[in-house]
């Protein structure tokens, strides 16, 4: 991305703005999210996360759907053999995971009972563009700038939505007491908003590697919002997007 690098030509700004004037937040969710502004409340400066204030904020894969991977790996001849082919571990992971895709028994009773370390973990933390959090609710921003398309897949799932990931991380993270809202900032014209709708999430859920529980695609649908455009935010909110890093 270099120069034209979103985080510090779009996020970065957004998030200094929202920061200084907690109006611009509730300003912004007017548009994506019509319901909530007025409800929404204020948020302390340490519950803001983005690139260039207190780095992204990591949501760690809930351990349920982490043992999922592990069932899967030992009940799937083909994912497991996927997975193995794409193993980038360290030696002593890897020794590790190779009895596991080998079917050693005590190795499979570990990696399912254990707690989730670098060696059974299978999928690491998301970390949304932009993470505010309050005593209520959770806002998730997905920032697009140079990208061609939305990202649907991790280093071992073939088909893992980001926004998807960050919406059921975020919904754990907060043990489903609060609202999460989530949505993607693009360009405008940038040739996949169709892929930035509640229809389109709804389509990647149903085709994840790993399966999801009908309440847990509801609770991810619900806390969709879609999209907007950096273009509407600017002219909305007043905020001058530079063209690129360090100008």
């Amino acid at each position: 991305m270099g120069r034209y690098n979103s985080s510090i030509t779009r996020v970065k700004p957004l998030g200094d703005a929202i920061r200084s004037n907690h109006d611009i937040l509730k300003r912004m969710l007017s548009i994506v999210a019509p319901n909530v502004p007025s409800v929404f409340g204020d948020f302390e400066e340490k519950n803001v996360y983005y690139t260039g204030w207190q780095g992204e904020k990591a949501l760690p894969a809930t351990p349920e759907h982490l043992k999922v991977i592990i069932k899967k790996i030992v009940n799937d001849e083909a994912f497991r053999k996927y997975v193995q082919e794409r193993d980038n571990s360290t030696k002593s992971n890897k020794d590790k995971r190779q009895l596991l895709f080998n079917l050693d028994q005590s190795m499979i009773e570990q990696a399912s009972t254990s707690k989730f370390v670098q060696w059974n973990t299978f999928e690491g933390s998301s970390k949304p563009d932009l993470f505010i959090e309050n005593d209520k609710f959770i806002i998730l921003i997905e920032g697009k700038r140079t990208e061609s398309d939305t990202t649907d897949k991790v280093s071992y799932l073939k088909h893992r939505s980001q926004m998807v990931r960050h919406i059921e991380n975020a919904l754990h993270h907060c043990n489903n007491a609060k609202q999460v809202i989530a949505f993607y900032v693009v360009e405008e014209n940038c040739g996949y908003e169709n892929h930035c709708v509640k229809e389109y999430i709804e389509k990647e859920i149903d085709a994840e590697t790993i399966e999801k529980s009908h309440a847990l695609k509801k609770a991810i649908l619900d806390s969709f919002y879609g999209y907007t455009t950096w273009e509407k935010l600017s002219v909305a909110l007043g905020i001058n997007f530079p063209d690129m890093a360090n100008e």
